[in-house]
């Protein structure tokens, strides 16, 4: 469980910097603020979790549900470019992993 419990905060603390370029790379993005605030989220989720609270497993397993539904929505499936793919697929991983971690057998 410890390999997926880092697994996890990696793959948060990679996600959140690579929010956080998309902002400064593309300042006069759309979804600026979005993009700002998910990565900072992601950011501090990934601390939390390293250090091993068990709220931020809970919120690991939510908080990347809501750009997984409403990105598709808002942008359209099929209008999706390559970073924002990237940034699904992770929070997909994301999402199992954490159920890995909170319902997962214990040894």
């Amino acid at each position: 469980m410890k390999t997926i419990r880092y697994l996890v905060s990696g793959l948060l603390l990679f996600t959140g910097f690579l929010h956080l370029v998309s902002v400064f790379k593309d300042p006069d993005n759309s979804h600026l603020m979005a993009l700002l605030v998910f990565g900072v989220i992601y950011l501090t989720l990934s601390v939390l979790i390293f250090i091993q609270k068990k709220y931020a497993i809970w919120m690991g397993l939510i908080v990347p549900v809501i750009p997984m539904i409403s990105i598709p929505v808002m942008i359209g499936i099929y209008n999706l470019d390559a970073m924002t793919m990237l940034f699904l697929v992770i929070d997909l991983i994301i999402v199992v992993c954490c159920g890995l971690l909170l319902f997962g057998r214990k040894k």
